[in-house]
């Protein structure tokens, strides 16, 4: 999978709730406002936003500058359900093509995502109409953390079909969801818990002991890059010395440390860099890192109170964050191998620790 250049499918444009809600504008606009070239150009200038595609992809829509910011809300929303529709037909024709592929499972997997992600963008355009930002706002989060669920089923694939990455510069629309609103990203993260995607085992207990063919169950469950997680547990001497419990904490010990490597990096980085582009994107992953490690040390408390609904929830707010971290190195030259690397190493963690912590829960 081509990940350092095509991070994103469709609804990966969805992120923009979680990235204005971590740099939320201070901004005088009002749903009332019409629609200019000078306001469309800010809105799709703001950090994290491709201006390249947000601004002719907005601009060949002939209905654009006769809407308030209201109606262009709305408009960026039905644009995302339509291309969602699409995708999902997509991924529908794949299902029913390539019967003894190793990839019809998760194309299977990523038709109930895009029938998730669709559903929950459809509900989020109700609260527009009655101007409930915030809820809508949970809406699309729900779709992002949805579609993430079926990008991660092609991490580390050869075979992946071209279709799967053509709409990836559908980033750049992101900005035009929550102008007027003021919002704190981790505000939604309840509902991502609530709303989380992975079915639940209660056939595991904490104090299960960690066998080759439990631990090979768990490292198979949807939403982990079995070839990551394999690998990565046993090479650890103590994995099958200890319980399920013990493993959690492991799991989540292990991502803390790789955390604390990066932020190191990340520093490093901000002190070194000569590319003065690259500066201010180095900085602002210092700070998500920052906030990852901290929730993953937060988490670690859950676990160790068995509170594991907490610990997921933690996992999440971790990978979400690193999420913003990444988007930031989108479309630019010279960032170094070990951003991207390290950064799909961590988010690929999040998702252990968070998978691992769902299937203790009961």
């Amino acid at each position: 999978m081509a990940y350092p250049c095509v991070k994103r499918n469709v609804f990966s444009l969805l992120l923009l709730l979680v990235l204005l809600s971590i740099t939320p504008l201070s901004s005088s606009l009002s749903p009332s406002d019409k629609v200019t070239k000078d306001l469309l150009y800010y809105l799709c200038t703001q950090p994290n936003i491709d201006s390249s595609f947000c601004i002719p992809w907005l601009n060949s829509d002939p209905t654009t500058f006769t809407l308030d910011v209201q109606g262009l809300l709305d408009l960026v929303f039905q644009k995302t359900q339509l291309l969602g529709y699409k995708s999902l037909a997509a991924m529908k024709g794949s299902v029913r093509t390539m019967p003894g592929s190793t990839l019809k499972i998760p194309f299977e997997t990523c038709v109930k995502d895009y029938e998730s992600a669709i559903k929950s963008i459809e509900e989020a355009q109700g609260f527009l109409t009655s101007k409930a930002y915030a809820l809508a706002s949970q809406g699309a989060a729900k779709a992002f953390i949805s579609i993430s669920v079926c990008e991660a089923q092609f991490e580390g694939r050869a075979d992946v079909p071209a279709y799967i990455y053509t709409h990836n510069y559908l980033s750049a629309a992101k900005i035009m969801a929550y102008p007027c609103v003021k919002r704190n990203v981790f505000s939604l993260l309840p509902l991502l818990f609530l709303l989380s995607i992975t079915p639940l085992s209660s056939s595991l207990s904490p104090s299960d002991k960690v066998t080759k063919v439990l631990f090979y169950q768990l490292c198979t469950k949807p939403n982990i890059d079995r070839y990551f997680c394999i690998p990565w547990l046993t090479s650890d001497p103590t994995t099958f010395a200890l319980d399920l419990q013990g493993l959690l904490d492991l799991v989540f010990q292990k991502t803390q440390l790789f955390g604390y490597k990066i932020l190191a990096a990340m520093k490093g980085s901000v002190n070194t860099t000569t590319d003065p582009a690259l500066k201010i994107p180095f900085e602002t992953c210092v700070t998500d890192y920052e906030v990852a490690i901290k929730a993953i040390e937060e988490a670690q408390g859950f676990v160790t109170s068995k509170a594991y609904d907490l610990a997921s929830l933690g996992a999440a707010k971790a990978f979400i964050s690193i999420s913003v971290c990444e988007a930031q190195f989108e479309g630019r030259d010279n960032v170094p191998v070990y951003a991207t690397k390290f950064n799909l190493f961590f988010k690929r963690m999040c998702n252990i620790d968070r998978v691992f912590s769902d299937n203790l829960r009961t």
